[in-house]
């Protein structure tokens, strides 16, 4: 899964640099129970950071790994 969410944003948008163009809103698995919808950017190596959710900022800034992400909307 961590390839198939890598090549997504990888191809979501090579002509810009900006954070924005290139983050995508997917769904996060809190724990077992929860999930919530993010707007990530890839970091490195199966590493996603979120800028953006819909908690209020509960949760912009943290690192994520990528098998905590569920699907992202295209």
């Amino acid at each position: 899964m961590d390839n198939v969410i890598r090549l997504f944003l990888k191809n979501r948008s090579k002509e810009s640099n900006d954070d924005n163009n290139n983050a995508s809103w997917c769904q996060l698995f809190i724990d077992d129970y929860n999930s919530t919808r993010v707007k990530i950017i890839h970091i490195k190596r199966g590493k996603f950071q979120i800028i953006d959710d819909v908690e209020g900022g509960k949760y912009v800034g943290k690192i994520v790994d990528a098998s905590d992400i569920h699907h992202c909307e295209v």
